[in-house]
């Protein structure tokens, strides 16, 4: 389960912020299949000044990541993508006072009903597509660039707007459907590290005697594969929960701390939190995996996201919200060119879904890397970077993609 999948990066690592970004506003509904409900501005931002004579990227951002922030885009065009594009990100609804306070209901509580209705994937997937044609016209086509929850967004973007991306460059792309559909457990390094009963037992204790410190011990253990290596991590797993039967609070305290504990949390309870809530909801009810709450086991990552999400999981569960069934067929007609950069140890996104997804698409490339979901490998330096640009600016198949590949065929996990 992805929750904030490295998204407090965000907070956590500021960019460096351009003095005065560069950037303008656009009028979008509400509501792309209501459009009655209202309309309200979209802030969109440029890395550089535009240039007509350059292909656009555009960078997405769904709602639990919030990397894009104002003032970030220029930073980011020069470390990922250099000058031969224009890069353009969009700062989304989900962070945006308009649309939050459309999803209020009597007395300023959250609506979740409108709040399903104003930042379900599809209003997301309409916002990129109403700056596409803002800034290239009704029939102008673009590329597009995303990692994580961004990246299954792309995914889903394509089934419907393919035939406007010309390319299509996607980091760990995650799709909870289709992980229910091939089986895929969701929650692995954790059912690796239960294999050791006593971590279960002292963990179930250490709950029962601390029930208001469930949430942050939950979050705790459900966030610390983004901050510890796939080789130490049972090794911190089984330490945190030592100490945590200890209750030593120094030592939780610290995790806390580490792990941007208290920061999900509260960014879970304020205003942007709702937008949170909604994609998570539309990960995990795909997946289905909240069902296996209650068998008498501990599921931290299942658990952290189901606290945030239960109003909408009630509301699908009634039948008052419906959401969408996916389906892969619209890709094997696509012209689209897809990479995917997927990695083997990814504790977040299992890297088969990445399998499925690529031989989908006719014209695609992937890349298995050796390597984790925030692809810290150090010898990796700035490939990623390399990649992105390479893809981007001379395509599939190209002599300069081929060469690039062949280099870092080292980087490539071999079984």
């Amino acid at each position: 389960m992805r929750l904030l999948a490295a998204a407090l990066a965000l907070f956590a690592a500021q960019v460096l912020l351009a003095a005065e970004p560069i950037s303008r506003t656009i009028t979008v509904p509400l509501d792309y299949t209501n459009t009655a409900l209202g309309h309200a501005e979209l802030t969109i931002e440029f890395g550089a000044p535009f240039d007509r004579t350059k292909p656009t990227v555009i960078v997405v951002a769904d709602g639990q990541q919030f990397y894009l922030q104002r003032g970030s885009v220029a930073e980011l065009q020069t470390r990922r993508f250099g000058d031969a594009f224009n890069v353009v990100g969009i700062l989304g609804r989900g962070a945006t006072d308009a649309f939050i306070a459309a999803t209020r209901g009597e007395g300023g509580a959250t609506d979740w009903r409108k709040a399903w209705q104003i930042f379900r994937a599809e209003q997301w997937m309409g916002d990129i597509d109403a700056v596409r044609r803002a800034l290239a016209g009704d029939d102008g086509n673009f590329y597009l660039f995303g990692a994580s929850g961004g990246a299954d967004l792309i995914h889903q973007f394509l089934l419907r707007y393919g035939r406007h991306v010309l390319r299509a460059y996607t980091g760990s792309p995650g799709n909870d459907a289709l992980a229910r559909e091939l089986r895929l457990r969701d929650e692995g390094t954790w059912d690796e590290l239960s294999s050791d009963p006593s971590l279960e037992v002292k963990l179930q204790k250490v709950l029962a005697d601390h029930p208001a410190e469930r949430a942050a011990i939950m979050t705790a253990l459900q966030r610390q594969h983004f901050f510890v290596s796939a080789a130490d991590l049972p090794r911190e797993r089984s330490a945190l929960i030592d100490a945590l039967a200890r209750w030593d609070v120094a030592a939780f305290a610290h995790a806390r701390e580490t792990y941007q504990v208290d920061a999900i949390l509260e960014l879970e309870r304020s205003p942007r939190g709702i937008a949170i809530a909604v994609r998570e909801f539309e990960f995990l009810y795909a997946s289905g995996t909240y069902r296996r709450l209650g068998d008498g086991h501990l599921h931290p990552s299942i658990e952290a996201v189901y606290t945030s999400t239960k109003p909408l999981i009630e509301l699908a569960e009634r039948g008052d919200i419906t959401p969408p069934r996916f389906d892969l067929t619209p890709a094997h007609a696509l012209s689209t060119e897809v990479f995917l950069l997927a990695a083997r140890w990814d504790e977040a996104i299992d890297y088969r879904i990445s399998i499925a997804l690529a031989y989908s698409y006719p014209h695609h490339e992937l890349f298995l890397a050796d390597d984790n979901h925030m692809f810290g490998n150090a010898k990796a330096g700035e490939l990623q970077s390399r990649i992105v640009q390479t893809f981007l600016r001379y395509g599939l198949g190209s002599p300069e993609l081929r060469k690039l590949l062949d280099e870092i065929e080292w980087y490539r996990w071999h079984e």
